[in-house]
């Protein structure tokens, strides 16, 4: 099982390419050598900033431009229901998404870092993955070898596990789940970029206290 980094700060600059933590870190005036090694860079940079240093220089780091018709869901309407949070399984610990069932369709968002979301204290990056059909909710296991009673297909080949369900609200840029295991999560919603090859928004979830 690969080790699971609960580092905030860390958990964040782990989503960027070498450049752009290379180009974070002269935003905060730091020395880094653009001759070391990615994991080498990122070790750096986490030991000189705080998570909020971290979240601030992201928010600003980036370009907000994108093309028209791509949707922005710290901007979206009202939107409510059902929700699943899912696990990719041991093989990738600490990796996991969010369904949001919109219509009939669920709007997918990848986590940087699943137990985070799940603590609700620090802040996370999650991607826009695209949409799937609402069918695909419940689309995974509960346990080793049992499918969600709930599962209107097949789990996808990730094979993931639902670790929790319950409902969502997004409204003015603010996410708030009712989980059945976790509780209540709440988070503001802000774009962070839009990634370029994807096209793509990638989001910071800024927890609500």
């Amino acid at each position: 099982m690969k080790k699971v980094i609960l580092e905030p700060a860390r958990a964040l600059l782990a989503t960027l390419t070498k450049d752009e933590l290379l180009r974070l870190g002269r935003r905060r005036r730091l020395k880094l050598e653009a001759s070391q090694h990615k994991d080498a860079v990122l070790a750096e940079l986490s030991r000189h900033l705080a998570v909020d240093d971290v979240t601030e220089t992201l928010l600003a780091l980036f370009s907000k431009k994108a093309g028209r018709g791509l949707v922005r869901l710290d901007q979206a309407p009202r939107l409510t229901g059902a929700a699943t949070v899912h696990s990719y399984g041991r093989a990738s610990a600490g990796q996991g998404r969010v369904l949001l069932e919109h219509a009939e369709h669920c709007l997918r968002l990848r986590l940087s870092n699943l137990q985070l979301f799940l603590e609700n204290r620090w802040p996370v990056a999650a991607s826009d993955a695209g949409e799937v059909p609402a069918s695909m909710l419940y689309a995974g296991y509960v346990r080793r070898g049992r499918v969600h009673p709930s599962a209107g297909a097949p789990p996808p080949a990730d094979r993931p596990f639902i670790l929790d369900d319950g409902e969502y609200g997004l409204r003015q840029g603010r996410l708030r789940l009712e989980l059945r295991h976790s509780g209540l999560l709440s988070f503001r919603v802000y774009l962070m970029r839009f990634a370029s090859k994807s096209r793509r928004a990638v989001y910071i979830l800024q927890p609500i206290m």
